[in-house]
């Protein structure tokens, strides 16, 4: 799978939880739920939050540079190919980094969803979510992304799910978004 794919899929989902929306209230949906995967969890120390993610997925570092401090891609499933990423922006910088990622991609086309405010699992981490659909040009192909953006101190980390090839599994990239904890 080319670099310039994901990417794609990351540039343009990681602009949605850059922009301004209206919230939308949203409950926790309760605390200690079973998985419907196997997971790892990755924690990340310097910026204090941790999240867990199906075991069959497998980190790319050679994509963790600039803003990505973390990628991982899934299994061919179902004609679709699930990717993790990680970004931390500044946070009041945030909707101006996630644009110049954008023009340097080649994305069109492009939709998105109102941002939600949601109360993730744990019942005390707030964050953004939001889910974009948009043409990659060089691919021409189209992809689907859904997005949690947590704003922490000067930062918003951001956490994507991205399927190449237009297909995705909302429910599924949901269940991994709500095991995002602040610690």
């Amino acid at each position: 799978m080319p670099t310039r794919r994901l990417q794609q899929a990351l540039l343009v989902v990681l602009f949605v939880c850059a922009l301004p929306a209206a919230a939308c209230a949203q409950q926790p949906t309760g605390g200690n739920e079973e998985l419907s995967f196997n997971p790892v969890t990755y924690r990340n120390d310097q910026y204090g939050f941790s999240l867990k993610y199906p075991d069959n997925y497998k980190e790319d570092k050679s994509k963790e540079k600039d803003t990505m401090v973390f990628n991982a891609v899934g299994p061919l499933a179902g004609g679709r190919i699930p990717v993790l990423t990680i970004n931390i922006f500044d946070k009041d910088r945030a909707q101006e980094q996630a644009i110049e990622l954008i023009r340097a991609g080649s994305g069109s086309d492009i939709k998105i969803t109102p941002l939600k405010e949601i109360t993730l699992k744990d019942g005390k981490t707030a964050g953004r979510i939001s889910m974009t659909a948009w043409y990659h040009n060089d691919a021409k192909f189209d992809m689907r992304g859904l997005s949690l953006g947590v704003v922490k101190g000067s930062s918003q980390i951001t956490v994507t799910l991205t399927s190449i090839f237009a297909m995705y599994n909302e429910d599924k990239y949901m269940e991994i978004l709500n095991t995002f904890t602040l610690e």
